[in-house]
C-alpha cells in the first residue's frame, strides 16, 4: 500500500506534538511544580469522610411516625492525631462538665479499633456544649501547641434516632446501639461493605429485623487535610475534580400494620400490670397492637445511656427488656378449653347436646381432679361447659381424646411453633404428647396428665401472640392465619414492596354446624349472664371470648408455700368482635393477675372499645 510523503510528514508531526505535550506536562509537574507537590505530599494527606445516610422512617398503618431521625451533635475523636490523649480528655471533660472517667470508659470500648478509625466520645450533645467545644477549638489555633492538642477532636452533626411515642412502642420497635466488634464481623459476612465500626445498628424489635433496609448507604467525601486535621484548599492544587464524592442514599421506610391509637390504648390499659396484649385483624392477620408491660423508652437507649438506667432495665425483677408478647410462654389455662372442645367435636367424641354431670370434681386413676367450682355445675352440655368454664366437662373430653389427638389439634391452630412474625427471638411454646415426654423426660405418658393438659395446665406453654393467633383462627371459622407487622417497605424512589402473606387455607377440621356451636358458646362467655366474662359486655358490640386462669403453683402445694404475688395465678382472656362477623381478635395476659375475668378481660374490653370508637370517629360504645 502506497502512502504519500505528505501523509507521512503529517503523521510524524502529530506524534512529535503528542510527545512534546507529554514532556511539557511532565516538566510542569516534576520540575516547575515538583517542590510544591513534594511539600504537599509531606504535609497533606487524603482522608475519607463518611456521610451518614438518613435512616428510614417507621410509620403506623395511618401514616403516624413511630421512628424517625433528627440532627444530633456528636463529639468525634481522631486517634491518629491525639498526641497527648490524657491532657485532651481532661480538657474535654472540663468543657463537657463530665467526669473524665466517663470519657475514658467510652474510649476503652474502642481499644480493638484501628488507629485510623474515629471514635464517638459523646453523642447527642446539647447545643451549648457543642458550641463551647467548637469555640475552644477555634481559640486553640492561635497557639501551635494548643492547636495540636485540639486538632484530634471535632464536633459533627449526625442523624439521630427519635421515637416520638416512647415506651408504648419500645418492645415492638426496638432501639439502636453502636455495633460491637462481634456484630461487625457478622454484619460484614451478611452484607459486605455496608457496616463500619461506630455504626448504629438495630438491637431489638423491627429496628433489628429490618436494619439493612432501614440503614441506607453512607456517602463518601474525600478530603485533603493537613497534619492538624484542617482541610486544605484543594482548588490550589487542581484536585477538586479528582476527589471522590458519593451522595448518601437514605434508608427505606417501613409502613406497619400497627394502629398507634390502639397500641397506646392497650399500653394504658395494662399500666401498673405485668403482661401483654396482642390484637390481630381477623381477615388479614395484620397485627393491630403488640404490647408488653413493663416497657422502656427506646430513645433513652439511643442517647447517652446512663449506667443507672441500664442497671434498672437489667436488674428489675419484672424483666423490663423481655418482650412478653413473643419471648415469654405461659400455661394457657382455660383458654385451651376452646381447642379441647374443637378436638372433641372434630373427632366425633361428643354431641353438643350431650350432658356430663359435674359434681365439682372428677376421679381418674384413683386421683381426684377438682373443678374451679367446688360445688359443681351439675349436668352441662357443650354450650354451658364453655360459657361457665366447667373443668369436669373438659377433663372428660381430654380423657376421650388422649394426649396425642389433643396435641394435634393444638398444633393445627398455631401452638407449639413460632408464628414467623417479624421479630427475633420468638419462643415456640410447648404442646406435649407421648413422644415428647419419652424424648425429653424418658418417661411414659401418664393418663392423668392428659386431664391437666385438657384445661391448659401441666406442661402446656403458649405465648400471648400464639394465643391471639389461635382465637383469631377460631373466630375466622378455622382459616389459617399468618400474623405480620410490616405492610410495605418503601424505597427512597417511592417504590413500595408489599409484605402481606398469602391468604391462609381452611383448617377444615369441623363441620359448619360444629363451628356454629363453638362460636355460639364463645359468644355466650361474654353475652350470656352466666358467662365468666359477662361483666365486660359492651352495649352495641357483641363479643366472643374465653377467660383463663393459669396456675403458677399447684393448689396442693400452697400448704407448703405461702400465697404471694409470685405464686398468684396468671390471668388470661382471649376475645373477638363483633361476635357474628369478627374483625378483631386479641389475647390479654396479666402475670400473677389472678382470675382472667377480673384482671385480663377488662383490658380486652378497653382495647375492643377503642377499636370500634375509632371506627365511628369518637366515643361510641359504653359498658352495660
Amino acid at each position: 500500500m502506497f502512502i504519500s510523503p505528505k501523509k507521512l510528514i503529517l503523521a510524524a508531526l502529530l506524534v512529535t506534538a503528542f510527545f512534546f505535550t507529554v514532556l511539557l506536562r511532565l516538566f510542569y509537574l516534576q520540575v516547575y511544580k515538583g517542590r510544591e507537590y513534594a511539600q504537599f505530599s509531606d504535609t497533606f494527606t487524603l482522608k475519607d469522610v463518611f456521610i451518614p445516610a438518613p435512616r428510614g422512617n417507621i410509620y403506623d398503618r395511618n401514616g403516624k411516625i413511630l421512628a424517625t431521625t433528627r440532627p444530633s451533635f456528636e463529639l468525634i475523636l481522631d486517634l491518629q492525631k491525639a498526641k497527648d490523649l490524657d491532657a485532651l480528655l481532661q480538657e474535654l471533660a472540663q468543657s463537657l462538665e463530665r467526669p473524665v472517667e466517663e470519657l475514658k470508659t467510652v474510649l476503652s470500648r474502642s481499644k480493638s479499633l484501628p488507629r485510623f478509625q474515629n471514635v464517638t466520645l459523646a453523642s447527642d450533645l446539647k447545643p451549648e456544649a457543642a458550641f463551647k467545644i467548637r469555640v475552644r477549638k477555634s481559640l486553640s489555633l492561635s497557639d501551635p501547641k494548643d492547636a495540636d492538642l485540639w486538632s484530634a477532636v471535632e464536633v459533627t452533626v449526625q442523624p439521630h434516632r427519635r421515637y416520638p411515642e416512647g415506651e408504648a412502642f419500645g418492645h415492638v420497635l426496638g432501639y439502636l446501639r453502636e455495633i460491637s466488634e462481634a456484630g461487625l464481623k457478622t454484619a460484614e459476612a451478611k452484607a459486605p461493605g455496608r457496616y463500619r465500626p461506630g455504626d448504629a445498628v438495630g438491637v431489638q424489635g423491627l429496628e433489628r429485623r429490618f436494619d439493612l433496609e432501614l440503614k441506607g448507604r453512607d456517602g463518601i467525601q474525600e478530603k485533603i487535610v493537613d497534619a492538624r486535621g484542617r482541610e486544605a484548599p484543594e482548588e490550589s492544587f487542581g484536585l477538586r475534580k479528582e476527589l471522590l464524592f458519593t451522595s448518601p442514599e437514605p434508608g427505606s421506610d417501613l409502613h406497619l400494620t400497627l394502629d398507634a391509637g390502639l397500641q397506646k390504648a392497650a399500653f394504658g390499659a395494662l399500666e401498673g400490670k405485668v403482661g401483654s396484649v396482642v390484637a390481630l385483624e381477623v381477615k388479614t392477620g395484620e397485627v393491630l397492637a403488640l404490647v408488653s408491660q413493663p416497657s422502656y423508652d427506646p430513645e433513652k437507649l439511643v442517647t447517652e445511656l446512663t449506667s443507672s438506667y441500664w442497671a434498672q432495665l437489667n436488674t428489675d425483677e419484672r424483666k423490663i427488656l423481655l418482650n412478653r408478647a413473643v419471648q415469654a410462654a405461659y400455661p394457657p389455662g382455660s383458654t385451651f378449653k376452646i381447642l379441647t372442645g374443637i378436638a372433641a367435636l372434630g373427632e366425633g367424641l361428643i354431641r353438643p347436646e350431650e350432658k356430663i354431670n359435674c359434681p365439682g370434681y372428677y376421679v381418674s386413676g384413683g386421683r381426684r381432679f377438682g373443678c374451679w367450682n367446688a360445688r359443681g355445675h351439675g349436668p352441662v352440655d357443650f354450650y354451658r361447659a364453655l360459657v361457665e368454664s366447667c373443668d369436669v366437662y373438659f377433663y372428660k373430653m381430654g380423657e376421650r381424646l388422649g394426649i396425642d389427638r389433643l396435641a394435634r389439634y393444638a398444633r393445627l391452630f398455631g401452638l407449639d411453633s413460632p408464628t414467623g412474625i417479624e421479630l427475633d427471638f420468638e419462643r415456640k411454646g410447648l404442646i406435649p404428647d407421648t413422644q415428647w415426654k419419652r424424648r425429653v423426660k424418658n418417661e411414659d405418658w401418664n393418663p392423668g396428665e392428659t386431664l391437666s393438659a385438657s384445661i391448659g395446665q401441666g406442661y402446656d406453654l403458649v405465648t400471648p401472640l400464639q394465643n391471639a393467633l389461635m382465637v383469631a383462627e377460631v373466630a375466622s371459622g378455622g382459616r389459617k392465619i399468618k400474623p405480620f407487622l410490616v405492610r410495605e417497605i418503601e424505597s427512597p424512589d417511592g417504590t413500595r414492596k408489599k409484605m402481606a402473606p398469602e391468604p391462609g387455607v381452611s383448617l377444615g377440621e369441623l363441620k359448619p354446624e360444629d363451628w356454629k356451636v363453638v362460636l355460639g358458646a364463645l359468644k355466650g362467655v361474654v353475652q350470656d349472664p352466666r358467662g365468666t366474662a359477662h361483666r365486660i359486655a359492651l352495649k352495641e358490640v357483641t363479643m366472643g371470648g374465653k377467660t383463663g386462669t393459669a396456675q403458677v403453683v399447684g393448689y396442693d402445694k400452697f400448704g407448703r408455700k405461702a400465697r404471694s404475688r409470685a405464686t398468684e395465678d396468671h390471668a388470661w382472656f382471649v376475645a373477638f368482635a363483633p361476635a357474628d362477623d369478627p374483625e378483631i381478635a386479641l389475647s390479654v395476659l396479666v402475670e400473677h393477675g389472678g382470675h382472667g375475668g377480673a384482671a385480663a378481660a377488662p383490658v380486652a374490653q378497653a382495647v375492643i372499645k377503642k377499636y370500634f370508637d375509632e371506627k365511628k370517629g369518637g366515643e361510641a360504645y359504653g359498658t352495660r
